[in-house]
């Protein structure tokens, strides 16, 4: 599956409206579970998040996000402006 950074911001930016610093599930419109669990992968992956393997599958990780890391309170910091996210190009 190709890495999709449009995808990565809608998941981090969602995974910050937890209560209490905890992700609630996420649901995108547009997206299927498989896409999600596997962005979520590389977001922890990424440092960004904690996360675990909610479910295992033959389309790969299915992976649920815990709470941000302080790494990936700073990437949302940095892509929460529309206007400075389509100005940053390719990733």
């Amino acid at each position: 599956m190709k890495r999709d950074m449009e995808l990565i911001r809608k998941i981090m930016l969602r995974a910050e409206s937890g209560d209490g610093g905890v992700c609630p599930p996420i649901q995108i419109d547009g997206y299927t579970t498989t896409q999600i669990g596997y962005h979520c992968y590389l977001i922890a992956k990424m440092g960004l998040a904690e996360g675990s393997d909610a479910e295992m599958s033959a389309t790969g990780p299915n992976w649920g996000l815990s709470f941000l890391t302080p790494e990936g309170h700073d990437f949302i910091d940095a892509i929460r402006d529309d206007t400075v996210w389509q100005g940053h190009g390719d990733w």
